[in-house]
């Protein structure tokens, strides 16, 4: 299986040349925020989780949010949160206490009819056995289907369609299984030919991706001895993007009226938060910045191109 660092490097060149030329619509850039929320269960743990979640979520104000490891229900979320409930449209996995996919809807809608069949795209997946901790042994098409979440939306502004997927993996030996879930992200791309956007708690940093892209990112500080597990995975057709870790230690100042001890956030959650921000073109404009591309494309090393082609396409 390929390595993350041999990925990360040449995905860092691949996201540094501008493959898409053109005059970017600022007031349409989508920002999704990509976080598994689940914390200890330790006295005051709860409350302290409550000011964080309160705090990051008023201060990105995503339009899309894909959740893991939700456990509560969705009312509440939206209590602990703060967020208006009647401004939000939700979905969730088989098993709501795994993933969510939380979007606004004055910024996205529902495509319905859609094409997107989860299932079908499951049948590709066989049926092995996976031990999962809670239910024991579970063949891998349940074992995925019970944590992902899959909407496909519609960009009210700019009339883009994407499909948000949310996916938590099991805690132990689940390369196989993200493995699988990125061959599924790139087989929704192909079948519905609009972009996917994943965020995914994996519980693993080796994984095959030569189908998708991973963008790479810089860890925090708090995380920077530990292993990897948060990604988001993305189509090969989408550009125009950036990956940040949100640090919640500067958030500590805006909790110390609430008495949040900083001592208590590993415990209270220990993963980052990934915010992606996609940056649109305008439908009117793609017909000209597809042609430039294309010129684009002809000025890129011919070295270059053999290497995405073999690496990530």
């Amino acid at each position: 299986m390929a390595k993350n660092f041999e990925f990360d490097q040449l995905a860092t060149d691949f996201g540094n040349i501008q493959l898409t030329p053109g005059e970017k619509d600022k007031s349409s850039t989508i920002k999704v925020l990509s976080w598994n929320i689940n914390g200890s269960s330790a006295a005051g743990m709860a409350e302290a989780r409550k000011s964080i979640l309160k705090s990051v979520i008023g201060d990105v104000d995503p339009d899309v949010m894909l959740l893991q490891e939700t456990i509560k229900s969705i009312d509440s979320f939206f209590k602990d949160t703060g967020i208006p409930e009647k401004d939000y449209n939700y979905e969730k996995a088989e098993d709501e206490r795994e993933t969510r996919v939380i979007y606004k809807n004055n910024a996205f809608e529902k495509v319905d009819p859609s094409p997107v069949h989860l299932d079908t795209v499951l049948k590709k997946v066989p049926e092995e056995e996976t031990k999962v901790l809670r239910e024991g042994i579970v063949p891998e098409r349940r074992t995925i289907k019970n944590r992902i979440c899959v909407v496909h939306l519609r960009h009210i502004s700019t009339k883009r369609e994407i499909i948000f997927v949310s996916f938590h993996n099991i805690r132990h030996n689940g390369e196989n299984i993200a493995t699988k879930v990125c061959e599924i992200i790139a087989s929704l791309h192909e079948s519905n030919e609009c972009y996917v956007i994943a965020g995914v708690d994996f519980n693993c940093d080796i994984f095959e991706h030569k189908l998708v892209q991973v963008p790479p990112y810089t860890t925090t500080l708090r995380r920077e001895d530990k292993v990897k597990v948060d990604y988001y995975i993305l189509s090969n057709s989408t550009k125009t993007w950036e990956v940040k870790a949100i640090d919640l230690a500067p958030f500590h100042k805006k909790l110390q009226s609430e008495e949040f001890q900083m001592d208590l956030l590993n415990k209270a959650i220990d993963h980052d938060p990934l915010q992606l921000s996609l940056s649109e073109v305008k439908r009117e404009e793609e017909g000209k910045v597809k042609e430039e591309e294309e010129e684009g494309k002809k000025n890129v090393p011919e070295h270059f191109v053999n290497v995405c082609k073999d690496s990530i396409i």
